[in-house]
């Protein structure tokens, strides 16, 4: 406001001097007055405030202004919406303002007759300070909006907008008003939920980074920065702002670089292409990431899609919504013969309404096809990058930078005694979208190998080296594995979102040649946003295999009590701050429909290389039952899990088992986990189990929490142990916390 006071006054004091110079030149000269001016003003739903609308309307205004009669005139002509009021307003860009001079609207235009203006009112126009707006059913405040002589670019800012994508819950919203008969630019941005070091305008388009051009200033909040008075962009770089060469970036000390960005000028759409997202879905384990950059203004789009596992023979934006397949209606061109960028033409046709509204609304999608999948291999709907909500996804397990064994299958000759790991994926939603999950302690079907897994049917892992499974048949690399996993679990994390966790215990062997494994995971929520994560580890010499990192046989008792030597204890899952559903609260629990279905997954390293001994690879069971460590009938015996004896695992609350039995709190439950693994780290061999819960937690009425020990004795004798405590979710039944697939 202070700015605009500033060249109100200015503009002001200019009009009051021309009058008087006019009023001093006496009726002595002859020359003709000035011609008309005429001021050309694009109106976009971007530009109103204080709220940008979603809108495809666009509006082409004209306002001829005679200056030696201080006279003007308007017209609108107003396309993609039916205007109900249509108004000259008072107010600078960024702020609502009252209505100056009423319009006339006849269809879809509207009109001024010509109309005298104030001195004060020609400086305010002359200012910037007069806007343009139409009203809608609607949007009865207004649906778009034009600053009158000024150029008005908006920004909406992200982590997912930087070139090496920040996941950042931070958000910013910004505007550039340049004068075009100047070059005099105004602007701010105000930021959300960061505590910016610094911000910029930079030019480069988007997916590169660029040199400062405009450094901008803090108001001392690190969360409003300003464009310096008298800050005038040359002819060139007016240029690339109207063509989405500029942006505004934030940084913070987390992210020296830049945490949040924003296209100035441009509404960014991002996209996740999967073989899941296809209607019907495909086997494919290929992907795709995409962006389209709207131009509001003339409704165009430039974007580039680049796929990763696939020899595209085409690739097209359509439009439909998720779930449904719709027709193309721009083409893309491939950059270079055989490479994986594909580009929106630069001829591409401008959007119509219709289509840009279905861009705005979630309504379009990138596809790409192939000679194997003719109507589309991997797709990925257009979705506004707005706050980052996207789910999160970690592979804990494996940990990072730990080694694993190749197992004693060779082609040909296959062997359970396989690389014996366990995977453990943790993802994590933020908002109340979900991800589509049947969560159960079991929930494999080998007879799915390669497709996606029902239960979690957006889930995709891939390998990126053969595997030899134990009747010696391969496995080729690439292929989607989500339909080996085993089990799946949920709790419920702090704020919108869940916590799923979903393990698979790996029964196959590595090709001999292996040295590395890099495991490839992504999922994606029931709105299209896909959240990926891949790790690499060494693979260890020889032909051994997980169970020979850990022994078979039990050792010495422990005695309860922790050992300086004994393992090193971790509780991974559920993680601390979340809360748990408890189960049903009447009747039995019948799993997996109705459990709490908690994920559990306990870590214990090593450090003294005396061995944790662990039944991993289920010897002694059915073939079908190998790679689970399930000891059921020890429960009734009271007794260790005879396939990971040294593990002990109680709550405080008891336990009510879908058969009607109630187990006391504090019984040992390590009888009741279902798989285990193990891997090789610097300092010594992790052993990891995991279990979903199938029972009801018997929660006392008054209390809030759940406390969970988890003690692990090595053959030594020694041992270890962690304890963490949970909430108790008001979500009774575990699998509604995920939508149904």
């Amino acid at each position: 406001m202070h700015i605009t006071s500033k060249l109100s006054l200015r503009a002001t004091v200019v009009a009051t001097l021309v009058a008087a110079l006019s009023a001093c030149s006496g009726g002595g000269d002859d020359s003709p007055p000035p011609a008309p001016e005429t001021l050309q003003v694009v109106m976009t739903g971007d530009q109103e405030a204080p709220k940008v609308i979603t809108s495809a309307a666009v509006g082409k205004a004209t306002l001829t202004l005679d200056r030696s009669t201080r006279t003007i005139s308007a017209t609108i002509n107003v396309d993609g919406v039916v205007p109900t009021l249509a108004h000259i307003h008072t107010g600078d860009a960024g702020a609502a303002g009252p209505v100056t001079f009423p319009m006339t609207i006849t269809g879809n235009t509207a009109t001024l007759a010509p109309t005298v203006l104030t001195i004060d009112q020609l400086a305010t126009l002359d200012a910037g300070g007069f806007y343009f707006n139409v009203h809608s059913a609607t949007n009865p405040d207004g649906e778009i909006r034009g600053q009158i002589g000024r150029e008005v670019f908006i920004a909406h800012m992200t982590g997912s907008q930087e070139t090496n994508a920040v996941e950042s819950p931070a958000s910013g919203d910004g505007r550039l008003v340049v004068n075009p008969k100047t070059g005099d630019v105004t602007g701010d941005i105000t930021l959300q939920t960061i505590t910016a070091t610094a911000a910029h305008v930079h030019s480069a388009a988007f997916g590169t980074d660029g040199a400062i051009l405009v450094p901008m200033t803090d108001d001392g909040t690190h969360t409003h920065f300003t464009v310096p008075a008298k800050t005038v962009l040359a002819s060139g770089d007016l240029d690339k702002l109207r063509s989405g060469g500029l942006y505004f970036n934030a940084r913070s000390a987390d992210h020296p670089g830049g945490e949040i960005r924003g296209q100035i000028g441009r509404r960014v759409f991002l996209a996740s292409a999967t073989g899941g997202q296809e209607v019907p879905s495909t086997t494919s384990a290929a992907t795709g990431k995409g962006f389209v950059l709207y131009d509001p203004a003339a409704r165009t789009v430039q974007g580039k899609l680049t796929v990763t596992g696939i020899n595209a023979t085409t690739a097209h934006i359509h439009q439909a919504p998720a779930g449904t397949s719709g027709a193309v209606i721009v083409p893309l061109a491939q950059a270079a013969a055989g490479g994986p960028d594909w580009l929106v033409s630069s001829t591409a046709p401008v959007l119509t309404v219709d289509q840009a509204q279905a861009l705005l609304t979630q309504g379009l999608y990138y596809n790409a096809h192939s000679t194997a999948f003719a109507g589309g291999e991997i797709r990925g709907q257009l979705l506004a990058a707005t706050d980052d909500a996207a789910p999160l996804l970690r592979i804990v397990s494996p940990a990072a930078g730990v080694s694993v064994a190749r197992g004693a299958g060779v082609p040909g000759a296959g062997s359970f005694d396989g690389t014996n790991f366990a995977i453990n994926l943790e993802t994590i939603t933020r908002d109340n979208v979900g991800i589509a999950a049947k969560e159960g302690l079991n929930i494999r079907n080998t007879a799915l190998l390669g497709q996606a897994n029902p239960n979690l049917p957006t889930l995709v892992v891939t390998f990126d080296a053969d595997l030899i499974k134990p009747d010696g048949t391969l496995i080729p690399k690439g292929t989607n594995l989500a339909s080996l996993f085993n089990i799946a679990g949920v709790d419920d994390t702090p704020g919108a979102g869940i916590t799923l966790w979903s393990g698979w215990h790996v029964l196959e062997s590595l090709p001999a040649d292996t040295t590395t494994l890099t495991i490839t995971a992504s999922i994606a929520d029931k709105s299209g946003r896909v959240a990926t994560d891949h790790v690499t580890y060494n693979v260890l010499a020889g032909q051994a295999s997980g169970q020979s990192l850990t022994p078979q046989a039990a050792g010495l008792p422990g005695d309860g009590v922790d050992d300086l030597n004994g393992p090193v204890v971790t509780m991974i899952a559920p993680r601390p701050a979340s809360s748990i559903a408890t189960g049903p609260l009447a009747g039995l629990p019948t799993p997996p429909s109705a459990a709490s279905l908690i994920f559990v997954q306990v870590s214990a390293l090593d450090k003294a290389a005396a061995g944790i001994a662990m039944n991993e690879n289920g010897l002694g069971k059915a073939d079908a039952d190998r790679g689970t460590i399930l000891d059921g009938a020890q429960i009734g015996a009271h007794g260790p899990n005879r396939n990971y004896p040294g593990l002990i695992f109680t709550f405080d609350v008891p336990l009510l088992q879908p058969n009607g039995n109630l187990i006391p709190a504090g019984q040992n439950l390590a009888p009741l986990f279902n798989i285990a693994g193990s891997e090789r780290e610097a300092d010594g061999v992790r052993s990891t189990a995991l279990w979903v819960v199938g029972g009801t937690l018997v929660v006392p009425a008054g209390k809030t929490t759940v406390t969970a020990v988890a003690r692990v004795t090595d053959n030594a004798g020694n041992s270890g142990s962690a304890t963490s405590t949970f909430g108790v979710s008001q979500v009774a039944n575990g699998q509604d916390l995920t939508p149904a697939p």
